[in-house]
């Protein structure tokens, strides 16, 4: 059997004027299996994800990152280890700012 899943984060944010900056208000997960799965395998009752959806979230999220980040290594925009410092570097400061301060910095191309 052929399936998938769609997971997508949706960011909303806040710019700081005359920056570069901006920081993070809200945050949304969201994960679509494809309609041949049962849904209620990767959910609460609640419609919050379960075990299993957050397992499926968190590999498509891995293997979607892993993918633009290649693709932007292949095109020139940034060198695979410049890529892989700034990931490491704004998942280490999204673990230790409170959600609604985190900021995005830039990333340059």
């Amino acid at each position: 059997m052929d399936y998938e899943f769609t997971a997508v984060s949706k960011i909303f944010l806040k710019s700081h004027a005359g920056t570069t900056k901006s920081s993070i208000m809200e945050s949304e997960v969201m994960l679509m299996p494809s309609e041949n799965l049962d849904k209620d395998k990767y959910y609460e009752p609640d419609g919050m994800p379960n075990k299993e959806g957050v397992k499926a979230i968190t590999y498509a999220f891995i293997v979607g990152l892993t993918s633009n980040m290649r693709y932007a290594a292949m095109k020139g925009y940034m060198k695979e280890g410049d890529i892989m410092k700034f990931v490491v570097d704004s998942l280490e400061k999204a673990f230790v700012t409170p959600h609604q301060s985190c900021e995005v910095g830039e990333m340059k191309f």
